[in-house]
């Protein structure tokens, strides 16, 4: 189960699951509550689904008694049409080698984002301020994949 695979071995409270429908698709969410190895408590919260008898999972991890399983995250699963499916390109990560010339704003420019490019690729790369980049060195990008068929 999604819970098992979070906690392992862990022991757990776990309450009882609650029977729902996400903009009709059936749904069931589950909270349940355990202790770090710190002794913090943290609530794990699941909303699984049914689409056509295959279960898909959100899974929330936070500190006990903040956590609701029907988050506004949890109420956006839908079923895409069939129209949205042949629009969607997939992203992929990319590994690049900088190149003589290469900054950060030119190849952030390539990320498969409409905004906050530069400020993704930072984050991506563990880059805290806007330095030179090293020929030779290897970064990550986000690209887009090849369309969904």
């Amino acid at each position: 189960s999604a819970l098992r695979a979070i906690l392992g071995q862990t022991p757990a409270q776990v309450g009882t699951p609650q029977a729902a429908n996400v903009n009709g698709v059936p749904a069931v969410s589950l909270l349940a509550r355990a202790q770090t190895r710190s002794g913090q408590a943290m609530d794990v919260a699941i909303m699984a689904y049914n689409v056509n008898n295959k279960g898909y999972h959100f899974a929330i991890v936070g500190p006990a008694g903040q956590l609701n399983p029907t988050f506004p995250m949890t109420q956006s699963m839908r079923i895409l049409s069939d129209q949205e499916i042949a629009q969607m390109r997939p992203r992929q990560l990319e590994i690049v080698t900088v190149r003589n010339g290469d900054t950060i704003a030119s190849l952030s420019s390539r990320m498969a984002y409409p905004d906050f490019q530069a400020d993704r690729f930072k984050m991506l790369n563990a880059i805290a301020t806007d330095r030179a980049l090293v020929p030779g060195e290897q970064l990550k990008i986000v690209t887009y994949g090849a369309p969904a068929r």
